[in-house]
């Protein structure tokens, strides 16, 4: 693999953060640390895989401490499930969503952070 991640993952008290994980340093090739670039406004990122069974992982990235809000939708846009709902600090995150019962079909992920509102669309297949 031509690039490593070195990922640590923050373990939160709360049931509602389990999912979380903090990418805090990219390693090249050599293994000689490189400085992470942040992007001057929140970043969503196509979720993977996709088409997904049964859970996706959804990746963002967020230039300064924000409220962050993360949320799964319907494409009838009902709400199945809020992923993030905190203040977090600038970085790179990973969320996980497992998608337990819902029926096959496509569905939108929303990331709001900073008065920036960002959509994603993915597709579950069972």
């Amino acid at each position: 693999m031509a690039l490593f991640i070195l990922t640590l993952v923050f373990n939160f008290c709360s049931e509602d953060h389990k999912n979380l994980t903090a990418l805090e340093d990219m390693m090249n090739p050599e293994g000689n640390s490189t400085e992470t670039q942040f992007q001057p406004n929140p970043v969503l990122y196509q979720n993977y895989p996709n088409p997904f069974n049964p859970s996706t992982i959804i990746e963002f990235e967020i230039p300064a401490t924000l409220h962050v809000r993360l949320k799964v939708l319907t494409i009838e846009w009902e709400e199945v499930e809020t992923l993030i709902d905190r203040v977090l600090s600038a970085g790179f995150y990973r969320s996980y969503f497992y998608s337990k019962d819902l029926p096959s079909g496509e569905y939108y992920y929303i990331l709001e952070a900073g008065g920036t509102k960002l959509i994603g669309k993915m597709k579950c297949v069972k």
